[in-house]
């Protein structure tokens, strides 16, 4: 069964990805975000990650306060650069089934992001 990741870009646009083999999920994470991960807690479900670039302040990567917005980070602090969307098991990273991908793209995207995205 086909499984997405949900991108969300400092723009605000929010899309839907499918992903890769679970073997290659490794490296299109790293893709999407240009460069290392780090996980983020997200603020919309208790399972939900926040993906981002671990040194996206150090390469002065654009603020995305729509990733801000639904994570759980300090007051203050901010995501910068293009964050990924995806569930969290133990110590897996899930991307989603369609039906919940669907829903939680568009739940983002009404908390501010791009209907057209």
């Amino acid at each position: 069964m086909e499984q997405y990741f949900i991108i969300i870009h400092p723009n605000g646009r929010v899309e839907k990805q499918r992903a890769p083999e679970e073997n290659k999920q490794l490296e299109f994470l790293q893709e999407a975000v240009g460069g290392y991960i780090e996980t983020v807690p997200c603020g919309i479900t208790s399972d939900g990650i926040i993906i981002v670039n671990e040194e996206g302040k150090l390469k002065n990567l654009p603020e995305n306060p729509l990733a801000s917005k639904i994570s759980k980070i300090y007051e203050g602090d901010y995501i910068v650069g293009t964050a990924v969307f995806a569930i969290v098991a133990g110590e897996d990273i899930l991307a989603l089934p369609p039906t919940e991908a669907e829903m939680f793209a568009n739940f983002i995207k009404g908390i501010g992001g791009d209907a057209n995205g």
